[in-house]
C-alpha cells in the first residue's frame, strides 16, 4: 500500500493471498494483535502487569493513499508501530497506532512481512532488530519454538519462567490525551478563500502551531480541497479537542485526520 499507493482494500486482499494476513484480518488491521504483544513485551521490559485492553490502539484501516503521498512528500513514511517507554514519573507510555517515521530511519524501511524492534538501552543505547515476521515459515518457527520452551521449562520444573497474564493490571499507563507530540494532520474543506487563516486561527487559540503545510483541489470533487499540515509539539487533548471545534463548524467538509508522527 505505502510503496505502489494502492487503496487499502486491495493491499490487505493480496496480504491474505500471500499469508501475511488473516483470512480473518480485524486483529491485523485493529492493531488488536500488536496490542497483544506489546503487553507481553512491557512485562518482559519493565516488569509491568498490564492488559491490553487498557493499551490505546488504532489500527491501520483509516490510513489513505492520500496520507501515504502527503507524508512522502513531508519526507516521512506511514508504519504501523507498538511503541512503549518508561516516563520519569514511573508511568508508561504504551500505544499502538499508525505513525509518520522520517525516511532516513530504519524503522522506514521495514515492509512487506518484515518486522522489527527497536530499543534504547539504559547502558548499550539504541539496538535494532529485523527479520521476516509473517508467512508460513516463520509463523511455524514461532510456535515451534514456543511449543519447545514450554516443554523444557516444565521438565526443567522452572516455574519462575513461567509467564502469567494478570486478572487486572498494577501499572498506571500514560493516558493518551497527556501524550506530547507532533502530528500530522488532513482537512477535507471547502475550496473558499479565507478558510485556512481560519482553520490556523482556531488551531492558535488551542495554542497549536504549524510547522509545514500544503493544500490541493480535490481531484473529482469539484468545490473542495484537502489541507495537509505538520505541527510542532503539541499535547494530545489538546488537539483533538480544537479538532472536534473545527469539524463542528462548516470549514470541514468530512471529520479530519491525524496521524502521528515518531523520531
Amino acid at each position: 500500500m505505502a510503496n505502489e499507493g494502492a487503496a487499502f482494500a486491495d493491499a490487505l486482499q493480496a496480504a491474505q493471498e500471500a499469508g501475511f494476513a488473516e483470512a480473518d484480518p480485524t486483529l491485523d488491521i485493529t492493531g488488536g494483535d500488536s496490542g497483544h504483544k506489546l503487553a507481553i513485551l512491557a512485562g518482559l521490559a519493565f516488569g509491568a502487569r498490564v492488559l491490553h485492553g487498557e493499551i490505546p490502539t488504532e489500527g491501520i484501516e483509516q490510513v489513505d493513499p492520500r496520507d501515504i503521498q502527503y507524508a512522502r512528500n513531508f519526507g516521512y513514511v506511514i508504519r504501523p508501530l507498538a511503541i512503549a517507554e518508561r516516563l520519569e514519573g514511573g508511568a508508561l507510555d504504551l500505544r499502538v497506532h499508525p505513525a509518520l517515521v522520517p525516511e532516513g530511519d530504519p524503522l522506514a524501511h521495514v515492509d512487506g512481512a518484515l518486522n522489527a524492534v527497536a530499543i534504547q538501552g539504559e547502558m548499550v543505547g539504541p539496538s535494532f532488530l529485523s527479520g521476516l515476521g509473517a508467512g508460513a515459515g516463520p509463523t511455524a518457527t514461532s510456535v515451534a519454538g514456543d511449543i519447545i520452551d514450554i516443554a523444557k521449562n516444565s521438565l526443567a520444573g522452572a516455574p519462575v519462567r513461567t509467564w502469567n497474564l494478570p486478572s487486572e493490571s498494577d501499572q498506571k499507563i500514560q493516558a493518551i490525551a497527556d501524550l506530547s507530540s507532533r502530528y500530522y494532520l488532513r482537512f477535507s474543506v471547502r475550496d473558499d478563500s479565507g478558510v485556512l487563516a481560519a482553520l490556523s486561527g482556531k488551531l492558535g487559540d488551542s495554542g497549536i502551531s504549524i510547522e509545514q503545510m500544503v493544500q490541493h483541489v480535490d481531484a473529482g470533487d469539484e468545490g473542495t480541497a484537502s489541507i495537509a499540515m505538520l505541527t510542532h509539539h503539541a499535547r494530545e487533548g489538546d488537539v483533538r479537542a480544537s479538532l472536534a471545534a473545527i469539524d463542528a463548524t462548516d470549514l470541514t467538509t468530512a471529520p479530519t485526520h491525524l496521524i502521528r508522527i515518531v523520531e
